[in-house]
């Protein structure tokens, strides 16, 4: 009676030792999309047309295919509608920079700056017929301060923006991985970015990439006219500065406003969880904590430590996905409660 006591604990020990084996991942989500160094967004403000017929040129040719975000004001909107158009048929974002770019957007009241805000997401959405704009720029800076007619603009602006942008809020032109601390959700419309114009040379915009790298930071850069327009940055200078960017594309990712604050947020509040685990396959569940599974859509990049794990395959919701195997960790890009992760192990005979 005591042996088949003993044998019962001990084949039960076994079994939750197992079971404890089996919810226990190692795995890290890295810090930016491809486990590059830095992000890296390119932006511009005003909608001014210099911008289409200059800057975009740059942005979409052959050996750049360089995705910018373009901050609108909602009244140059139908005076440019077939460039607005093909930019975004082009992958670049199009964003709210209010509807008649107040100087003082804080200082307005409140019903003021719900109406600046809806009637340019409204001119946005009106380009296609379906909601394109999720991020925002705040006219001349008004807005990303800490004062209270800031703190609530920022909470009206939390119903129409998952992040937005001010430009030299601080000495460093870069934003540290966590840019304030304490870091929070309203951190996320408080993010610093680099006013640029023709005295901006080459050796700067270098230097500033250098210093994201250095830091695993995001570089925001943002332009107004390109060889027209006001707060004017040459098109030669322009295209020195995308050169210089292409250059170091192995170790930034380069991405719009939106999906750089979109893979942020999901990355942070992401987790990886076993749900099974056979001789043939791995299943895992990749989700976070956020709602809006439309706009927070960007696939992370997840690392997996599979020692002695041969992969024949990766898939989610049955679509295959691209992967990489390098010694004992398994890559590959997965986009948060879009169904579960399967891991297909290839036998030793195959």
């Amino acid at each position: 009676m005591i042996l088949r006591t003993t044998l019962f604990i001990g084949l039960l020990l076994c079994f939750l030792n197992a079971n404890a084996q089996l919810n226990v991942l190692d795995y890290e989500i890295a810090k930016w999309r491809g486990n590059k160094q830095a992000a890296v967004s390119v932006t511009f403000d005003d909608c001014i047309p210099s911008q289409f017929k200059n800057a975009i040129p740059v942005l979409n040719d052959e050996s750049r295919k360089i995705p910018a975000t373009f901050f609108l004001t909602g009244k140059s909107i139908s005076k440019n509608v077939s460039s607005l158009k093909q930019a975004h048929l082009a992958n670049h974002e199009l964003a709210n920079h209010s509807f008649t770019h107040p100087i003082k957007l804080a200082e307005l009241s409140p019903s003021e700056i719900e109406a600046e805000l809806k009637q340019c997401q409204d001119a946005i959405y009106g380009l296609f017929n379906r909601k394109l704009s999720y991020t925002m720029a705040y006219p001349n800076g008004s807005g990303q301060g800490k004062e209270p007619k800031d703190l609530v603009l920022r909470e009206i602006l939390k119903r129409y923006a998952i992040g937005a942008r001010a430009t030299q809020i601080k000495p460093s032109r870069i934003n540290e991985y966590f840019w304030d601390s304490p870091f929070t959700n309203d951190s996320y419309y408080r993010v610093n970015s680099a006013m640029i114009s023709e005295g901006f040379a080459a050796s700067d915009f270098v230097s500033d990439l250098n210093e994201a790298i250095s830091n695993r930071g995001w570089y925001c850069a943002t332009y107004h006219g390109i060889e027209g327009g006001w707060i004017i940055t040459s098109k030669a200078l322009f295209t020195l500065h995308m050169d210089e960017l292409i250059k170091k594309k192995d170790q930034l990712w380069i991405a719009t406003f939106k999906d750089v604050i979109a893979y942020h947020k999901e990355r942070n509040s992401a987790k990886l969880s076993v749900l099974k685990e056979t001789k043939r396959e791995l299943k895992v569940s990749l989700t976070d904590t956020l709602s809006d599974d439309e706009a927070f859509n960007i696939p992370l990049t997840i690392r997996i430590k599979t020692p002695g794990m041969n992969i024949k395959s990766v898939t989610q919701n049955g679509q295959k996905l691209r992967y990489k195997k390098h010694l004992d960790t398994l890559e590959f890009d997965a986009v948060p409660d879009r169904g579960d992760i399967n891991i297909r192990k290839r036998s030793k005979r195959q």
